[in-house]
């Protein structure tokens, strides 16, 4: 009993140990560094997991400046090509509404957005603030400049929501 207790108790041990062998680095642009288990990488976003988490989590190529792959030991250098283009936006502060057509009338429709804020005691100012932040980002992340707004609506009841419709052009 005692044996069979010790090589079940040696083969967990040995997976965990595998497990942990099988992960990839990542190197952010700020220095840092991260542990991972590499889901897939396209459309210039990563998706993994940290190592000893189950949530599953996104960041921009644009952000990684290296990922070395454990299985091979090589190391993929992503910083050259994912330079920001001379006229492409990187920050969302950067993203701007407009109101009228002749503001987008020499611009590439991209698509149309929404984004909607509510709280129970959320104030209108404040929650059409957190709105145009998260359309913004939106935006940014389908690679817009500007949202032309085309429906901006608060209401009240059963909670505080501001919600703004727009379409992206870039």
């Amino acid at each position: 009993m005692k044996i069979l207790f010790t090589i079940i108790l040696s083969s967990f041990y040995l997976i965990s140990y595998s497990q942990e062998n099988q992960t990839e680095k990542i190197t952010l642009t700020n220095g840092s560094t991260l542990s991972i288990n590499l889901q897939k990488i396209e459309n210039g976003y990563v998706e993994y997991f940290e190592v000893g988490q189950s949530e599953l989590k996104i960041i921009k190529t644009i952000d990684i400046k290296e990922i070395k792959f454990n299985l091979n030991s090589t190391t993929q250098i992503l910083q050259q090509q994912n330079q920001p283009k001379e006229n492409e936006l990187t920050n969302w502060e950067d993203i701007k509404l407009v109101y009228t057509n002749n503001e987008v009338s020499n611009l590439v429709m991209v698509s149309e957005t929404s984004s909607e804020k509510g709280r129970y005691y959320g104030a209108k100012n404040k929650l059409k603030i957190e709105a145009e932040e998260a359309l913004k980002k939106k935006t940014l992340a389908l690679g817009g400049k500007v949202v032309l707004v085309i429906n901006e609506q608060f209401v009240r009841l059963p909670i505080n929501t501001y919600k703004i419709e727009g379409i992206i052009y870039k």
